[in-house]
């Protein structure tokens, strides 16, 4: 379809009416999409023009199939260094109006929100070099993090309590090993999903207790973002096992994946 725009027009004209107090209400009937984009892409368009074409949405809908897709491709200068390729997750949106302030301050009802999107990239090859080149970027910052020394020669005086009889020191309570490691601290998803693919490039099967040894990360939001690009085998040959699901394996086969990615 042409370029992107903030709602869709779906409805005739409608005659003018007059202002509901302040509100100019002429397009309350006018459908619209509420759209969740990632960070990166919010401040890339924020800085782009205002007459520039941001990208394009793409429906695909069966003869005999009621459900349909719906796919964003970036375009435009804003777009140079992100990813291309994305995914709109759609669902029905509970009642809701846009409203907009134009320069004179009067408030304009833009539509009704019809449905609220979440834009999700595809996790093609293009994507996962991106990933790579980001993590490769973070991991150069880490290394050139220098230490500093305080002077610990200076003395300094610990205030004594006046009863050291009555006040005693609180013993850590005893915390279970498997609650110690779910305190392991969570990185971005984009990254997780880097270091997943690059553990299933490397063996097309694994199960949750090595991940989470080789991820490093809190078994929660570990199988969350396994479920979404990974299949779990309940029972067969690999029972209790993660696979990639087909779509994320470079041309349905792991042997690939693991050529194409060194």
């Amino acid at each position: 379809r042409g370029g992107m725009s903030g709602a869709e027009d779906a409805s005739p004209p409608e005659e003018d009416v007059s202002l509901a107090g302040e509100v100019n209400v002429k397009r309350h009937k006018r459908r619209v999409w509420l759209v969740k984009v990632p960070p990166f892409i919010a401040e890339a368009w924020r800085g782009g023009e205002p007459s520039e074409t941001l990208g394009s949405l793409r429906i695909e809908m069966a003869a005999n199939d009621p459900t349909w897709t719906v796919g964003m491709a970036l375009e435009g200068p804003s777009a140079r260094g992100l990813p291309r390729d994305f995914v709109l997750h759609t669902t029905p949106a509970p009642p809701a109006c846009i409203f907009s302030e134009d320069e004179e301050g009067r408030i304009n009802v833009e539509g009704t929100v019809e449905y609220k999107c979440e834009v999700q990239p595809v996790l093609n090859a293009e994507y996962r070099q991106l990933l790579r080149a980001r993590t490769d970027e973070q991991h150069s910052r880490r290394a050139q993090r220098q230490i500093q020394l305080l002077d610990d020669s200076r003395t300094f005086l610990t205030p004594r309590p006046r009863h050291r009889d009555i006040i005693r020191p609180r013993k850590r309570p005893d915390v279970p090993v498997e609650v110690e490691k779910e305190k392991r601290a969570r990185i971005e998803k984009a990254d997780l999903i880097d270091l997943l693919m690059k553990l299933f490039e490397k063996e097309p099967y694994w199960n949750l207790r090595d991940l989470t040894e080789r991820t490093d990360q809190p078994q929660v939001w570990l199988k969350e973002v396994l479920s979404g690009v990974c299949v779990y085998h309940k029972r067969g040959e690999h029972k209790t096992m993660w696979e990639l699901k087909p779509e994320y394996k470079v041309g349905g086969n792991p042997e690939r994946l693991k050529e194409e990615n060194g």
